[in-house]
């Protein structure tokens, strides 16, 4: 047999409540049955029936190709050498990084790094600074940068570059600003703000 619906069978005792009982009975019988109007869609609706879940990211199954690292979104793709977000636009990196992206799975395509070099880091430097992007275990490319600025590191990836499934990136730069005891006790890279396939 179908089963009733809850208003139906609702709206079923409320009349037999009527009929059958006493007048002040019959008034909190039918309180007690608004409250459960009220209560029972509540209980019945799933958590997430209002916002349900995204689907989970991890480095294992990235879902974006471009991280803008100012996106929480990619923080489970940025695995090890990277520190939190500042000034809502972009993240330190160390001396190396490491993450991953979702595969472009078309080749050839362009890969980019948005990166800056400040002037305190090049003063701790003391020199120029050489800037290494490795996919897949395997150098894409190298830059040598010989003042402060802001840069586009961009290379173009050629078929069969990469292994199939997600694509593992590494950052590295020559020199790196120490950790200062009395300040800043991160060791620093260089400034990323974006990073991926085009």
């Amino acid at each position: 047999m179908d089963r009733i619906p809850e208003s139906v069978g609702l709206t079923l005792c409320i009349l037999f409540i009527h009929v059958k009982m006493p007048f002040v009975t019959r008034t909190l019988a039918l309180a007690c049955f608004l409250a459960a109007i009220l209560v029972l869609p509540a209980c019945s609706k799933p958590k997430d029936a209002e916002s349900p879940a995204a689907p989970a990211v991890t480095s294992a199954a990235p879902l974006y190709s471009y991280a803008q690292t100012n996106d929480l979104r990619i923080a489970p793709q940025l695995t090890t050498g990277w520190y939190g977000v500042e000034d809502g636009g972009w993240r330190w990196m160390a001396k190396e990084s490491a993450s991953t992206l979702k595969n472009p799975g078309v080749l050839p395509a362009q890969f980019e790094v948005r990166l800056t070099l400040p002037k305190p880091l090049m003063a701790a430097a003391g020199g120029p600074i050489t800037f290494t992007v490795m996919l897949d275990g395997k150098v894409l490319g190298e830059e040598v940068y010989k003042h402060d600025g802001a840069f586009v590191f961009e290379k173009t990836v050629p078929p069969g570059a990469l292994t199939p499934g997600p694509v593992a990136v590494t950052f590295s730069v020559s020199k790196a600003k120490p950790p200062d005891p009395k300040g800043d006790v991160r060791e620093l890279g260089a400034i990323i703000e974006g990073f991926g396939f085009k």
